[in-house]
């Protein structure tokens, strides 16, 4: 169960909600907190603060998510397999005070024990979470946050308020602070309008849902046949048959020239000279094959990226509208350029997808 929570709340973090709004969906559902769990498991101190429904702190209730539980939660380097040491240390040995100790000074082992969440979901929920400043004040449709990016310098455009249209209704935008934080050399004014964004998104969306319907299982196909997975995985199987059959030569060459010394046939000089080569060659042909094997198994785990896109994209065939769980299933993020052509600002706006980029 605890397992099954923790995946929960990486999954809504994925769908771009703040802390806040995780909070409220899990006490929504009704599922237990960290200290309700405790307390169900026999642990006096939060059956105590159950009992009482508040600790020290003014309007606290042990039942109900809070931020802080949250985010702890996030940020916990224990749940993609890693084993975290050193959070603390003593100061003062007399009043045996800890203090924590930076993130940076920590010793983390990774990989000790067997993951709940991906490391690359781990690591984009830490983007996300760095790029979200704070919870907006005011309600707003914010379909893309944290996920469009400047082409030009690579910053995470900022959700802002434009003006009111005619019918007095608020206008947002996206816009690069760039040119204001000391690249205004670099690049121009980089902006887009949202609605403007969100029709775009959404034409495209409909486009590759209908895609994928009328191609079938040949919409995967096509996309390795892009980016030539497929002919360049094959070359690197090719290379590593040889290289194995070269290793099995080298190996009976060696039990024969160590029998051949044994035997009197060859000399310890020549067998020495023999052996060496045969070893110098044994080890770049295993350092190749290491190199080898590590190029093909990124083709095949990007051949299984592509099929998950899929996946994923099923669930979505027919959508009406976009929504935060959608946008951040399948976009990765969006890259906006802009670029001054014969006196005109032409807008270059590119999807890159989950899975795929």
């Amino acid at each position: 169960e605890v397992r099954e929570n923790v995946k929960l709340i990486f999954e809504l973090s994925l769908m771009n909600l703040g802390s806040k709004r995780i909070c409220n969906e899990l006490n929504k559902r009704g599922i237990p907190t960290p200290g309700a769990y405790k307390a169900a498991s026999g642990e006096q101190r939060f059956i105590n603060l159950l009992e009482s429904t508040k600790s020290s702190r003014r309007n606290y209730d042990v039942r109900l998510w809070n931020t802080d539980t949250v985010n702890k939660i996030l940020k916990d380097r224990v749940y993609v397999g890693d084993m975290v040491n050193h959070k603390y240390e003593v100061k003062n040995y007399k009043t045996k005070k800890r203090t924590k100790v930076p993130e940076h000074e920590r010793i983390i082992v990774k990989d000790t024990h067997e993951p709940i969440i991906s490391r690359d979901d781990f690591e984009k929920v830490q983007l996300m979470i760095s790029n979200r400043k704070y919870e907006n004040n005011y309600t707003s449709p914010n379909l893309f946050k944290s996920i469009v990016k400047c082409k030009k310098c690579g910053r995470t455009l900022t959700f802002c308020y434009n003006k009111r249209n005619k019918s007095g209704i608020r206008v947002y935008k996206y816009a690069c602070m760039g040119r204001y934080l000391g690249d205004k050399d670099i690049h121009e004014s980089v902006s887009i309008m949202y609605k403007d964004l969100e029709e775009i998104v959404t034409t495209r969306l409909r486009s590759l849902m209908e895609s994928i319907k009328n191609k079938g299982d040949a919409f995967i196909e096509d996309i390795i046949s892009s980016i030539d997975i497929d002919s360049e995985s094959k070359q690197l199987d090719v290379q590593k048959t040889k290289i194995e059959s070269r290793l099995n030569v080298i190996t009976k060459s060696m039990k024969k020239l160590y029998e051949d010394n044994v035997c009197g046939r060859i000399t310890d000089d020549n067998y020495q000279i023999l052996l060496t080569d045969f070893q110098k060659e044994q080890r770049e042909l295993i350092s190749k094959l290491e190199d080898l094997t590590t190029k093909s198994n990124k083709y095949k785990t990007q051949f299984d990226r592509i099929k998950e896109f899929r996946q994923v994209a099923d669930k979505y065939l027919n959508f009406t509208e976009l929504t935060n769980e959608l946008v951040h299933s399948l976009i990765d993020h969006i890259e906006i350029d802009v670029n001054t052509i014969d006196n005109k600002k032409i807008k270059e706006i590119n999807i890159i997808y989950r899975f795929i980029c």
